[in-house]
């Protein structure tokens, strides 16, 4: 079930998957996230985190942006969260303004020009 997107370069979308195989007595629930570099021709990363492990991740997205990115020991500076093979980082660019990067399965989208989508 898409939960919704971000559009940057490129873009991000999350959904929520539930796998059930019943002659196995497999239950299994979690977030998917896919990341396309570029909407028409770029590669695109997929990766399903867990529920503990999303649950983890959110919260981890929930302290970055919390924190000040503060340039007066160094000028550039980066607060990276990761689970698994999903990670979000923030930084600031050469220019002064703050900028931000999720990258899954090798696969980075960047988030300088935001613009969020929800799907109903």
């Amino acid at each position: 079930m898409p939960i919704g997107s971000l559009d940057g370069d490129g873009t991000i979308s999350v959904s929520a998957f539930e796998a059930i195989v019943p002659s196995q007595e497999l239950f299994f629930r979690g977030v998917r996230i896919g990341v396309e570099a570029d909407a028409e021709y770029g590669p695109r990363g997929i990766y399903t985190l867990g529920a503990d492990s999303a649950e983890a991740f959110v919260h981890s997205l929930d302290q970055l942006a919390a924190e000040k990115i503060d340039t007066t020991r160094f000028l550039q500076c980066e607060l990276e969260v990761t689970a698994e093979e999903v990670s979000a980082v923030v930084f600031n660019a050469p220019n002064g303004k703050v900028s931000a990067a999720v990258k899954v399965d090798g696969v980075t989208c960047y988030l300088r020009r935001v613009r969020t989508r929800s799907r109903s």
